[in-house]
């Protein structure tokens, strides 16, 4: 599907406890634009700062929300040592990823969100996983 800003909002949908929404595409493909756009309405704020975290790893929210950018990690380890590995554990985190592939297979998303640069717009493609074997015990 077409996507620009004036359009965004329709591809926006409710966050709730235990999402693990993967954001997937290449350097420039509105990863953080679509984050940016998911937490603001997440918050009900339109002018709330929302800021990449490439190099924090990840930003906090009220309401058990994280943004992560897991662009700069290298080894599965390193989600250990940010602290990562503790919020995807907990069931009442809802947590933003891009750059899933560098969870290294730790976090099983529950919505893959892939975009697409081509030229002016992007492709968006929205899928909806099954938690399958993840453990939601609260």
């Amino acid at each position: 599907m077409k996507i620009t800003l004036e359009t965004l909002p329709d591809f926006l949908f409710d966050l709730q406890s235990w999402d693990r929404i993967f954001l997937v595409g290449q350097l420039g493909a509105g990863k953080t634009t679509f984050a940016q756009a998911l937490i603001r309405r997440f918050l009900g704020d339109p002018k709330t700062s929302v800021t990449s975290p490439t190099y924090t790893y990840y930003h906090s929210y009220p309401n058990n929300l994280y943004h992560f950018d897991l662009y700069r990690v290298e080894h599965a380890d390193d989600l250990v040592r940010i602290g990562a590995e503790e919020i995807f554990d907990n069931p009442e985190s809802i947590c933003i990823i891009e750059w899933p592939e560098n969870t290294y297979g730790t976090v099983a998303p529950t919505k893959i969100i892939e975009l697409q640069e081509i030229e002016e717009w992007r492709e968006i493609s929205i899928t909806n996983c099954q938690v399958g074997d993840v453990d939601k015990e609260v």
